[in-house]
């Protein structure tokens, strides 16, 4: 059987429920776990127990959050994002995305002379952006 590149998703996890599942009769099969029928390959593997959970990278961002600063935050959730392959980024999103952003909201607050400015989606978007250009 030949390799697959796990950044070529869904063929990697086709691959993984192959070489796991007794069997299969079909694709829909290979989707189906314990009765429930999955969307993707990828979560067919993680109801199977095939894939880590993000609780590694849950941590790790945690205790980052506590010694780094929101840059370094930033390209850490930058580097997980594109090579550690969490199952369920928008979670790791949601849940840092404050500490990942603070040094934006910061600036916005020296620029403008307004202590009270608040995080805004825009905020969050510079963010994105701002990861999404980390080389």
């Amino acid at each position: 059987m030949y390799t697959v590149h796990p950044r070529n998703d869904e063929c990697f996890y086709l691959r993984l429920l192959l070489v796991n599942v007794r069997g299969p009769k079909s694709f829909a099969h290979l989707k189906t776990v314990n009765g429930h029928q999955c969307q993707t390959y990828r979560e067919a593997c993680q109801l199977l127990g095939l894939l880590e959970n993000d609780s590694h990278w849950d941590l790790t961002l945690a205790d980052s959050v506590v010694s780094s600063n929101a840059y370094q935050i930033r390209t850490l959730f930058a580097i997980i994002i594109t090579t550690c392959f969490p199952s369920q980024p928008i979670q790791l999103w949601n849940k840092y995305k404050d500490a990942i952003c603070e040094d934006i909201l910061h600036r916005l607050r020296i620029q403008t002379n307004n202590p009270d400015i608040q995080i805004t989606d825009e905020i969050y978007n510079e963010g994105l952006i701002l990861i999404e250009d980390t080389d």
